[in-house]
């Protein structure tokens, strides 16, 4: 019992240590999310090649990837069975679910690792900053 009670207090004040020692957030545990509804722009399937070449600036600054492809790119409120709708309304709301776009990149030369070569990321056009990713997962 002692060493149970003794590999809980080490293993607890290593996962505190760790969260204080890491500098930049695990992209995946967290989102951006808008909650201003006023600040989110409604796009329509017209806008999917706007968003296509705002991802050649984007991609880069999140992933810091040079090898990428898109592998799908579409309105999340087309795809409300699917568990990335249920996701982002749970991570954020549903009017910004409503809004966001789905985005999946392949990342070549992480393949053939599913994992590893898979990013997901939640983007939304808003009125002042244009495109803007609010969830990244890789």
């Amino acid at each position: 019992m002692k060493l149970e009670i003794l590999a809980t207090i080490i293993l607890i004040s290593f996962i505190q240590n760790f969260c204080v020692i890491a500098e930049t957030p695990v992209p995946y545990l967290s989102s951006e999310c808008l909650d201003e509804d006023d600040e989110l722009v409604k796009t329509t399937l017209k806008d999917k090649e706007d968003l296509l070449n705002a991802l050649k600036t984007i991609v880069p600054k999140v992933y810091s990837e040079d090898n990428w492809e898109v592998s799908m790119v579409k309105p999340l409120l087309n795809m409300k069975e699917s568990a990335y709708y249920g996701m982002a309304t749970a991570l954020c709301n549903e009017k910004t679910a409503k809004k966001t776009w789905y985005v999946e990149l392949l990342f070549t030369k992480h393949l053939p690792s599913a994992s590893a070569s898979t990013g997901i990321m939640f983007v939304t056009k808003t009125k002042s900053e244009g495109w803007r990713v609010w969830y990244q997962y890789k």
